[in-house]
């Protein structure tokens, strides 16, 4: 449920956990916290929801392989280096590190949900899966006044390995994420400030894949009991730490002006302990070393958005100008002696409109001009019986492809910047029970930048980046169909891609893909315990997916290993018991019929037949 008009802060009376109704019982609840977005301070506009309850596909929150309807690449385990099929387009022209591989385990400040709450509200969420594979959440917020509110956020992912795994807490990953957010409003309402401060700590024990022998090795052998990664004392880490805060003040109904500022600092770094791992995993050696081999970069910002902006009969806007500083530092490469320029100042102006036609059509838009010629254009459109997204930019190329030293790895290029267009829309079109939502995705992009595996020679660099001179375009068609009744449900999809123009093998999608998600639902017990029970099933064409480079968390297209077309199947159950929702999943079935599972990423066998449990437990007072 949404609510959309001018935000004012409701009376809440008394707080406290001792308000209690006639019949003594609590009347906190999913509906007396409210969330919200950042934008909803940004135009002092009111289009909150509450806490969500439903158990539908409650086992997806925990596994982005899965949430992201199998529509990537991961290395075979929560927490690995992950691509997206379609990959979206940047939100900011300017430059950025190139390195987005643990993206998706980090949620940005200006993505962190806003809370409004009548008393204490919290969550503890955890999944204990298979093999020592867990998540945990925990998140409490407070308003200590009706204007004034903060929340705490933790997350966390241990995750063992699955391959080679020693002893139990033989870790694959380690991940901490902590964040703080508060908002404020003054008692008139003409001033409105947030603050977020971010940090994430994301230790990736790399295994290389399987040590399988390449000429004379079957697919089975990646999926054997006694099957070994190539490397175990190889570590990547990412480090993010992040500040962000916006003020507004009100000068009347129709402008007001505001200033937005961030901060931020990262460190990707990579640590292999030679005296344990192969010495012939790496296929080339810039940096000579005995004993241990670090490399790393820091890419540090600090960024200043000021304008005015404004709200009126469902009528927002924002006008601004940004600045932002930005330092690359590199390890080991002397940028005094190369092209790469790591210090610079960026200027840009842009505009934000929107409007809500009523509480279910929302129109936004978005553009932006760099001092330097990169420019950003960007739509969206949002309804009951339609979505769409389009755009067109021009962004500088990651500091990754222009140039890196390492202990192995070295290049230095002058690439141009990427153009990039695309268009996606969808139509939801439903009759009582029966559900059609046709789709169609388009992309094309110019000038487009990837790594490549350019020869199989020893002693030589094998993977580069690679710039292509004219563009690629994609064009992903689908439709989901089915029906979903009172208690029963029957989903279908499918998609059909195709990667044309020039070197369309430098975006690599399967060219066809189908899912099937079949179910029931239902109350038992005088309605004390509501769940869904459910099949999920997922087909995917062969293709020569993108190998996975350790040395520098990079995807490269490769002509080796093609990934063979896999079926998998996983059945699930969750369900709600008062304020607890829970699941229980048995992933990929496939393996009571076949032990030869599937390939997320060419010599990365996926997970294979595990249970996963887990809960959400929520608290109002």
């Amino acid at each position: 449920m949404a609510h959309s008009q001018q935000l004012n802060i409701r009376d809440t009376g008394s707080r406290g956990s001792s308000i209690v109704d006639d019949s003594t019982r609590s009347v906190y609840g999913p509906t007396t916290t409210r969330l919200f977005s950042q934008e909803n301070i940004k135009f002092n506009t009111a289009d909150y929801h509450f806490v969500d309850t439903t158990i539908l596909d409650f086992d997806l929150e925990f596994d982005l392989f899965t949430r992201m309807r199998y529509e990537g690449q991961n290395l075979g385990n929560l927490g690995t280096a992950w691509r997206p099929h379609f990959s979206e387009a940047p939100s900011l022209t300017g430059a950025n590190s190139g390195f987005n591989v643990f993206d998706p385990y980090y949620q940005r400040p200006e993505d962190i949900t806003l809370y409004d709450t009548r008393s204490p509200f919290s969550w503890f969420a955890v999944q204990w899966g298979g093999e020592g594979r867990n998540v945990t959440e925990v998140k409490y917020s407070r308003n200590v006044n009706e204007r004034w509110n903060f929340t705490l956020d933790y997350n966390s992912l241990l995750v063992d390995k699955l391959i080679g795994k020693e002893r139990r807490g033989d870790r694959n990953v380690q991940s901490y994420n902590y964040s703080f957010n508060s908002w404020y409003r003054s008692e008139n309402l003409k001033y409105a400030a947030y603050l977020v401060l971010s940090r994430i700590k994301h230790t990736v024990t790399e295994m290389g894949g399987v040590d399988v022998d390449p000429d004379t090795g079957e697919l089975s052998d990646y999926f054997l009991p006694t099957a070994q990664p190539l490397l175990r004392e190889t570590d990547n880490v990412d480090l993010r730490r992040e500040l962000f805060m916006y003020q507004r003040y009100e000068l009347n109904k129709l402008i007001s002006v505001f200033h937005e500022m961030k901060w931020g600092y990262r460190k990707n770094s990579l640590r292999v302990e030679s005296s344990t791992e192969s010495t012939d995993y790496f296929d080339f050696e810039e940096i000579p070393y005995d004993g241990e081999a670090i490399d790393s970069t820091i890419f540090k910002y600090l960024e200043n958005r000021a304008g005015i902006t404004g709200y009126t009969r469902g009528f927002n806007y924002e006008l601004y100008l940004r600045g932002r500083n930005v330092n690359f530092i590199y390890q080991h490469l002397d940028t005094e002696s190369s092209p790469i320029v790591p210090k610079v100042f960026e200027s840009y102006a842009g505009i934000n409109i929107g409007t809500t036609i009523d509480s279910t059509f929302h129109i936004r838009a978005r553009g932006e001009v760099q001092s330097n010629g990169n420019y950003l254009l960007k739509g969206s459109l949002n309804s009951n019986f339609l979505e769409g997204k389009a755009g067109v930019m021009q962004f500088d190329p990651g500091f990754i492809y222009q140039g890196y030293l390492g202990h192995y790895d070295f290049w230095v290029e002058s690439f141009q910047p990427v153009e990039k267009r695309y268009l996606q829309g969808k139509l939801k079109l439903k009759r009582k029970t029966l559900l059609l939502e046709p789709e169609v995705y388009f992309s094309n992009t110019g000038r487009n930048l990837y790594f490549e595996k350019v020869n199989n020679l020893e002693d030589t660099q094998q993977v580069l980046p690679q710039q292509n001179a004219g563009s690629v375009n994609v064009l992903s068609t689908g439709v989901r169909t089915g029906w979903r009744g009172k208690k029963t449900y029957l989903l279908l999809s499918g998609k059909y891609n195709n990667v044309s123009g020039s070197n369309p093998k430098s975006m690599p999608i399967p060219e066809l893909m189908a899912n099937l998600d079949i179910g029931l639902t239902n109350t038992v017990f005088k309605n004390n315990l509501i769940f869904q029970l459910g099949l999920r099933t997922h087909w995917q064409s062969s293709y020569y997916a993108m190998g996975y480079d350790v040395a520098i968390q990079q995807f490269y297209v490769q002509d080796d290993f093609e990934v063979p077309d896999y079926w998998f199947f996983t059945a699930y159950l969750n369900g709600r018991i008062g304020r607890v929702k829970f699941f229980l999943k048995f992933n990929n079935m496939r393996k009571l019929l076949n032990p030869v599972g599937y390939f997320p990423t060419p010599e990365y066998p996926g997970i294979n037949g595990l249970f996963d449990f887990g809960f959400k437990w929520y608290f109002y007072d």
